[in-house]
């Protein structure tokens, strides 16, 4: 059974494509494609939407894990880590100098 992508008109085979739970098909090459640019796009990386038109279903990281090489999916999950620890009350960034790790911060008490 083959599938027709809309992204890149291509008829290719059902094996090599993938797509979330909200069912729009897309091949492999595609989205990894797709997923290197919203990355190299920057933080805006952690709420990625299905690349279909007007669909706005979250990806998954799960996806990013399986579709992107290392060097960018580490750099998608600095980018998670660091949302993370903006967005927390009870988590900074270590005030050790050149230290990269969070830690827990109970507000000085």
């Amino acid at each position: 059974m083959r599938n027709r992508v809309p992204q890149c008109y291509e008829d290719c085979p059902l094996s090599d494509t993938f797509c979330l739970g909200c069912g729009h098909r897309t091949c492999n090459e595609c989205w990894r494609e797709y997923l290197k640019s919203k990355v190299t796009e920057g933080t805006s990386c952690i709420s990625t939407e299905c690349n279909y038109y007007k669909c706005s279903l979250l990806v998954r990281p799960m996806v990013f894990e399986q579709f992107l090489e290392p060097e960018l999916l580490q750099r998608y999950q600095t980018f998670i880590l660091k949302s993370y620890v903006s967005s927390s009350k009870n988590v900074i960034w270590c005030p050790a100098r050149d230290c990269m790790n969070a830690v827990k911060y109970d507000g000085g008490k």
